[in-house]
């Protein structure tokens, strides 16, 4: 069983090569459109299957697709892991600033979490952003996550932000970061696709050999 990529728009969906759509390219059976929840599965399982042999980028497509079937119950459930895996792998500044904009949008503006996505977004553009090329764009991106935040609750005077900021602990990355963490593994509720071990203990080696000058060894 092999798989591929098909671009639809800015989204690649990750399908999977299946005994059927071989017979439809042979003529052998009838063409018939994948439904939804069919679509959905073969989906997942390429999550799933890229995880467990760590092709991280594969994992991201299929999740940043599946984040966006809003009438799936397990939408969120995608998007909660599209977040986690843009933090703790090497992917770009837009991936995380994207991923985190779609839960702003998501939740809106006046939602209980919303300031701690926003407060995230900001925090990871300043600091993975410098000296990418994208990063610019992306601080712009976090920065307007903030302004939908003031517009929405009425902080256009200064003091009366940073008063509502430092009240909710925004600027303290040792607590919205744990809190943005324990967020995510609220909204995933258990059921999670990705092998976060193996990416975890991926990225410590790789850290290490950064450290120390040396190439790691796939």
């Amino acid at each position: 069983m092999k798989s591929q990529t098909e671009k639809t728009g800015s989204l690649e969906i990750v399908q999977v090569e299946r005994g059927k759509d071989f017979a439809e390219k042979t003529g052998q059976a009838p063409s018939q459109k994948r439904d939804r929840e069919e679509d959905w599965q073969i989906n997942l399982n390429a999550v799933v299957q890229a995880s467990r042999g760590g092709d991280w980028p594969a994992a991201l497509k299929a999740l940043t697709y599946l984040s966006t079937k809003e009438w799936h119950p397990d939408a969120n459930k995608a998007l909660a892991q599209r977040i986690w895996l843009t933090l703790k792998s090497d992917a770009s500044i837009s991936e995380v600033v994207l991923a985190l904009n779609l839960a702003f949008v998501r939740f809106s503006p006046l939602h209980e979490r919303a300031g701690l996505v926003a407060a995230l977004a900001n925090f990871m553009a300043a600091r993975r952003g410098v000296g990418e090329a994208d990063g610019e764009l992306a601080q712009m991106q976090a920065m307007g996550m903030v302004k939908a935040l003031r517009e929405a609750r009425n902080l256009s005077d200064e003091p009366a932000f940073i008063a509502w900021m430092q009240e909710n602990r925004l600027e303290d990355p040792d607590y919205f970061i744990p809190e943005a963490m324990e967020m995510l593994e609220t909204m995933v509720d258990g059921q999670w696709w990705l092998n976060r071990e193996k990416l975890q203990q991926e990225m410590e080696i790789a850290n290490q050999a950064t450290l120390s000058g040396v190439e790691p060894v796939n």
